[in-house]
């Protein structure tokens, strides 16, 4: 059993000491790091959540789960082979490991989902070509919204407050 972390543990620690520890909470025992950002509310502009980070991939989670890769592969080692001694003194480890990596799963496609739905909403684009001029761009989230700005028209937004107006036969 052995387990492929993508960064040396001294990075891994590294990267988490700068983020918030978390607090013991018996709902969310797996989680033991936030990011502690805060995502801007939906009356904010597109290019304000952008600048944000409201749509930067959540990695915190990822280095959580290479961190506890490492402890995996540590008590690999201690148990000496013997896998009935690995997976009883693992399985926290291991139950932790698949719900971050689900954790992770889940934002990223929630974030992405909202990304697309932001285009959508504010401009006149389709989803082939809003995935072909994501893969035509080589920068950042920001690159992509001021190409994406300059060549397609922005969406009319319709108030929602009101009475409707009446229209005439």
């Amino acid at each position: 059993m052995y387990y492929d972390p993508l960064f040396e543990k001294k990075i891994v620690e590294k990267k988490l000491s700068k983020l918030q520890k978390l607090n013991y909470n018996k709902f969310r025992w797996w989680r033991m790091y936030t990011n502690g950002h805060t995502p801007l509310p939906n009356k904010c502009s597109f290019i304000d959540k952008i600048l944000n980070g409201d749509f930067d991939e959540p990695t915190f989670y990822m280095w959580q789960v290479w961190l506890v890769e490492h402890e995996l592969n540590e008590t690999w080692l201690n148990s000496k082979n013997d896998m009935s001694m690995f997976l009883e003194n693992t399985s926290v480890q291991r139950a932790r490991r698949k719900r971050l990596t689900e954790d992770f799963e889940k934002e990223e496609f929630e974030r992405m989902y909202s990304l697309y739905e932001h285009f959508f909403k504010y401009f006149d684009i389709d989803r082939d070509q809003l995935e072909e001029e994501m893969l035509e761009c080589s920068g950042e989230l920001k690159d992509l919204y001021y190409i994406i700005e300059n060549k397609y028209t922005h969406q009319k937004r319709k108030s929602k407050r009101g009475r409707p107006k009446k229209y005439e036969d």
